[in-house]
């Protein structure tokens, strides 16, 4: 059993949304290790968190006097919705084939 399946949908979508880059739109700190450690922080205000790629982007245009300010992200609060949208969604079809597989299991 995962931590995921330990968790009520509204919290899943709460961790989705802490752990999406708002800049982005990708998993922070990566796809590969979603919500396990911190990604990076924006240098744009030194405290919202981004994912790693956004990090070393961000840090790469500090260097070359490019910094994009928050207003200028790539992605807008609607590209986020819209893919922890799609997290909730597969979470949910995720849970709903758990939980039938374990009232199949108890019935035999």
């Amino acid at each position: 059993m995962t931590e995921r399946n330990l968790m009520t949908p509204a919290a899943y979508d709460r961790w989705v949304k802490q752990t999406t880059c708002p800049r982005c739109g990708d998993p922070i700190p990566n796809a590969a290790y979603r919500g396990q450690y911190k990604g990076a922080v924006s240098r744009t205000d030194d405290m919202t968190e981004v994912c790693s790629a956004c990090g070393v982007d961000e840090a790469l245009g500090l260097i070359r006097d490019r910094l994009v300010s928050q207003d200028d992200w790539p992605i807008g609060a609607a590209a986020v919705i819209r893919r922890v949208s799609e997290a909730t969604a597969k979470y949910n079809a995720d849970s709903e084939g758990y939980h039938r597989a374990i009232v199949e299991s108890e019935d035999r």
